[in-house]
């Protein structure tokens, strides 16, 4: 699962890499992203996330 976090208006084709010092983010896109990683773990794991 891949999740975008570039800053709206940035060209993710020259985005900076994830782990690189120059990397910018969309801060609010990260609740989005822990909401659903959690979400697949509890499927896998047998619960009810929505």
């Amino acid at each position: 699962v891949f999740l975008g976090v570039a800053p709206e208006g940035c060209d993710h084709h020259h985005a900076h890499a994830c782990h690189s010092n120059r990397m910018t983010m969309d801060e609010g896109a990260m609740a989005n992203g822990i909401a659903m990683h959690a979400a697949i773990a509890d499927r896998f794991l047998g619960g009810n996330a929505n």
